[in-house]
């Protein structure tokens, strides 16, 4: 579940972040035609057509639509749904984790299930 919780919160940051902050371009993954939880999500909740036009984008790699893309992300709210999906594994990682003695690895555990789904970077 934290490994989950990492993944999709690293996937809303592809489309969300400050390039600078981030370290990498913003659309990396569309460009290596990665079609993750965001967009998976806009090409779900998308007119026929526009879904259409979404897989052909991620199929070619295709970041100069990162604009097209972002838009229909944000008009199906592809960024909030991905969110929320990362701290409902997050949650889960938790709850994994909550019967554990408390001892430094077990910190260690929580401190990583609470950065990732809180890190800008």
């Amino acid at each position: 579940d934290l490994g989950f919780a990492f993944q999709i919160a690293d996937d809303v940051l592809d489309y969300s972040a400050d390039a600078g902050v981030l370290g990498k371009n913003l659309g990396d993954d569309l460009a290596e035609g990665k079609a993750t939880l965001p967009l998976i999500h806009a090409i779900a909740h998308s007119p026929p057509e526009t879904a259409a036009r979404l897989r052909a984008i991620v199929e070619n790699g295709d970041v100069q639509a990162l604009d097209e893309v972002m838009r229909a992300i944000n008009a199906t709210g592809g960024l909030d749904y991905s969110r929320d999906r990362a701290l409902a594994f997050a949650s889960r990682a938790e709850a994994s984790i909550a019967g554990l003695a408390g001892n430094a690895y077990v910190d260690a555990l929580r401190g990583l299930v609470a950065y990732a789904v809180s890190r800008d970077r």
